[in-house]
């Protein structure tokens, strides 16, 4: 993974409790953690398979591995387990920090006003992941009383947007061999912090989600 930091910038605006900062930075923290952790999980899993490719190109596995049987010698490398993601916070964490020693999502400013905006710190691909599935969000939930659409017909695409969204954030988890179950349980986590952003979209809280250029210096850009 390029671990070339970004800026990640939420635009706010309206009036906020402490509850609903700390569920912002709570739930982006979750989100980044996990998108961190589930690249790593999958370079790893594509590492062991070039692994086992280049290994049973020699003897003496080539002779097996062309008549699809496993040689005894490969056996203490299979199978290859997944890496069973935690649903505590502080748990995945710790979790990340094994991957990516002291990589933490960092604040680096909060301007509260009318409008302000909150700059947070950290690996530029896993805070472009959170920005994606943030900005779907707002790009959905903004304008969504505008919609001439039945409250039950507006409910259900609601509610589809929210199931594609998660599973599009954890798409990486399905090819590194994660079984149905799995994958569910976290679509669910991922729906459960979704959550937080439809709601401060909806009450006007949250307007924008970009990355701030390093060189930008102007607060509100």
């Amino acid at each position: 993974m390029n671990t070339e930091k970004k800026v990640l910038r939420f635009e706010i605006d309206g009036h906020w409790t402490v509850q609903h900062m700390a569920q912002l930075l709570s739930h982006t923290r979750d989100l980044y953690n996990l998108s961190i952790l589930q690249q790593a999980i999958y370079e790893d899993w594509h590492d062991m398979e070039r692994f086992w490719f280049e290994v049973m190109e020699y003897p003496p596995f080539r002779k097996t591995w062309r008549r699809k049987f496993l040689h005894p010698g490969m056996i203490p490398f299979f199978p290859y387990s997944t890496t069973i993601i935690p649903a505590d916070t502080e748990a995945l964490s710790r979790l990340t920090s094994y991957y990516y020693p002291d990589e933490e999502l960092e604040l680096r400013k909060i301007i509260y006003g009318s409008p302000g905006f909150t700059d947070l710190t950290g690996i530029g691909e896993a805070v472009g992941h959170v920005k994606d599935f943030v900005l779907k969000i707002i790009e959905h939930f903004i304008n969504k009383k505008q919609r001439n659409l039945e409250n039950e017909e507006r409910e259900l695409r609601n509610q589809k947007l929210r199931l594609e969204n998660a599973r599009e954030f954890i798409k990486i988890l399905r090819e590194g061999g994660y079984t149905e179950a799995e994958i569910r349980k976290m679509t669910n986590w991922v729906d459960e912090r979704q959550d937080t952003y439809i709601v401060l979209v909806d009450s006007g809280k949250l307007k924008k989600v970009y990355l701030k250029e390093e060189n930008d210096d102007s607060e509100n850009k």
